[in-house]
């Protein structure tokens, strides 16, 4: 219910704050949480829809049965030896928990072959904090995709000060080979580059709210 997650919300904000201003964020985070809950964004995706998508985007080779014929190349498995078996690259996307993925490359490490390249997908954490995890850190660095890369293809790659530079130009001529734009960061940052520019950006959408400048409908179609 929209309105118990507002109250979980409304019960993490200071003492200090006045009531008026509770009362108006309280109504812009119920505006906020209703539209997007009528959104069709917000069905949940399954991997069947991925070849709708890239064919009504009109993506490059899609069309002709081939988007649907690429989901048939896809092989599934839970368990874990099996997924990393014989892999040279393995792009880990679980949620952004620092223990969690600490946890998940302690558990590859110990199962992965000694030639495997890890890669973290994420947009935020700086893979400094996990590569003595991995237990391979010379053969670990970031490339995080951007969102719906089939029409944005950019994906940045980011190292560590222990990161091969073998192992990293070889993540960036993947990159390169299947079709993306790398951005090849130089040093770490928290951000990145994509998110160190988004995140100024949606800061900047939530003042507008706010400040009573533009209501959560107008941004959205602003915002695409």
């Amino acid at each position: 219910d929209v309105r118990d997650r507002v109250g979980r919300v409304r019960t993490k904000l200071p003492d200090e704050i006045d009531e008026p201003v509770i009362a108006k964020v309280e109504a812009d985070a119920e505006a906020i949480i209703s539209l997007a809950l009528t959104s069709d964004r917000m069905r949940p995706i399954e991997i069947s829809d991925y070849a709708d998508r890239y064919i009504r985007d009109d993506f490059a080779g899609a069309a002709g049965g081939k988007a649907e014929a690429a989901l048939g190349r896809l092989r599934y498995t839970s368990d874990l030896a099996d997924a990393v078996k014989d892999a040279d690259l393995v792009v880990e996307a679980v949620p952004e928990q620092l223990e969690l993925k600490r946890d998940i490359y302690a558990r590859m490490g110990a199962v992965a072959p000694a030639k495997t390249i890890f890669a973290t997908n994420s947009s935020t954490l700086l893979p400094s904090k996990l590569m003595d995890a991995t237990g391979r850190p010379d053969r670990f660095l970031a490339l995080h995709f951007a969102n719906e890369i089939w029409k944005f293809n950019v994906g940045e790659v980011m190292g560590t000060p222990l990161t091969s530079p073998a192992v990293y130009d070889t993540v960036v001529e993947f990159a390169t080979d299947m079709g993306m734009v790398p951005i090849e960061i130089k040093k770490e940052k928290a951000g990145y580059v994509l998110n160190s520019l988004l995140v100024p950006f949606l800061n900047a959408a939530g003042e507008l709210l706010v400040d009573g400048v533009a209501d959560p409908r107008s941004e959205e179609r602003r915002g695409g």
